[in-house]
């Protein structure tokens, strides 16, 4: 399934139906250099989002700068028909220049082949089957740090 965007504009939004206690559709920045999914602390709180049972704040680099974020659990992420979850992303203030809330990450989107057709204007996401999605993030996980 395709969806359409605007191959002039400076970003790619996408609409993503997200479920805390409350389900929500929401518009997210499709960002490849994102490797986690971030949410506004507005949406996560409509949504109901709850913390993922980590106390301190996770630190994360930002365009800006070094940030800090607030780790959350999703029941799912659903974009195209296709879900996934649960799905653990990062809440913290966005920029209002954005126009989104929210961006997209990899965490979510590597759970697909993501086709960005910019003489159509058409985003199309592939769901792996299941098997290879364990796979495929088995093989992208960070590796172990090393001692100095």
């Amino acid at each position: 399934m395709a969806a359409p965007f605007d191959p002039q504009a400076s970003t790619i939004r996408v609409t993503a139906v997200l479920q805390g206690l409350v389900r929500r559709r929401a518009r997210l920045v499709l960002d490849t250099g994102a490797s986690r999914t971030v949410l506004a602390p507005r949406l996560v709180e409509v949504i109901q989002a709850r913390p993922a049972g980590h106390v301190s704040p996770v630190p994360i680099m930002t365009a800006g700068g070094m940030a800090s974020a607030e780790q959350v659990r999703l029941t799912s992420v659903s974009l195209q028909g296709f879900t996934v979850g649960p799905v653990d992303v990062l809440c913290t203030p966005l920029p209002t220049q954005l126009g989104a809330a929210g961006l997209l990450g990899l965490d979510i989107l590597r759970h697909f082949n993501v086709t960005l057709d910019f003489e159509h204007g058409e985003l199309t996401l592939e769901r792996f089957p299941t098997d290879r999605v364990k796979e495929t993030i088995a093989t992208y996980s960070a590796p172990p740090a090393r001692a100095a």
